[in-house]
């Protein structure tokens, strides 16, 4: 993936936000390489989900996903340049059905401790029903 933001990077001319799935691994150290590795080849900012979507797996626990963004956050703010972290949650993505209070609450929840806990946007990607 990052050879494909290196590859864009060096052909735009304005600032490369990349989408970095999962970061890759579930540790808040594989987050912490991918934002390095992101920041490296000149992305400005990353989305992170806080699932493996390549395993089709379901949401991580809350703990965990807020320990894998301070940990995206503590290395861009290590490499020292101002980058925005994007912490997407999968709530709708991997529920079969249709929505519910439950969902719609819990993506509420998780996106205001995701912003609570360093990232700058947060995105809940899935919903179907307006209401």
């Amino acid at each position: 993936m990052c050879a494909e933001v290196a590859r864009c990077v060096a052909i735009i001319s304005v600032p490369l936000f990349a989408d970095m799935k999962g970061g890759y691994g579930a540790a808040p150290e594989d987050v912490a390489e991918t934002v390095l590795q992101a920041i490296r080849v000149g992305a400005v900012g990353a989305n992170i989900e806080d699932s493996m979507a390549a395993n089709n797996s379901p949401v991580f626990g809350e703990k965990v996903t807020i320990e894998r963004i301070r940990a995206g956050r503590r290395a861009a703010d290590d490499a020292g340049i101002s980058f925005v972290l994007n912490a997407r949650t999968d709530v709708y993505l991997y529920h079969s059905g249709p929505a519910t209070a439950a969902m719609f609450d819990m993506a509420v929840t998780r996106s205001n401790v995701y912003y609570a806990a360093c990232a700058r946007c947060v995105f809940v990607p899935g919903v179907t029903d307006a209401e």
